[in-house]
């Protein structure tokens, strides 16, 4: 017997993001992100390999926390949603 959606998020040992598949879309973006990674990091410089990483790093938390605030604002408007439907 399914679960509700309460106690699916409740009981779930794994978090909602790791149960969403990558679509190919994503799977290729990534593989080329990564290839273009690679490529850079195998021509810079120390130095500019220090400062590179940084970045990626950065730019890694920024999207990170851009997520988080999406699942957020749709989440609270899937909620509210759901509220207004059930007047």
């Amino acid at each position: 017997m399914k679960k509700s959606m309460i106690e699916e998020v409740y009981f779930s040992n794994e978090s909602i993001c790791e149960q969403i598949e990558p679509t190919k879309e994503y799977k290729k973006f990534s593989d080329e992100a990564f290839r273009l990674y690679d490529k850079l990091s195998g021509i810079l410089t120390e130095e500019q390999k220090e400062l590179f990483e940084d970045f990626v790093n950065k730019n890694m938390d920024e999207r990170a926390e851009a997520e988080i605030m999406h699942f957020k604002k749709g989440f609270k408007t899937g909620l509210l949603l759901a509220m207004e439907c059930s007047e």
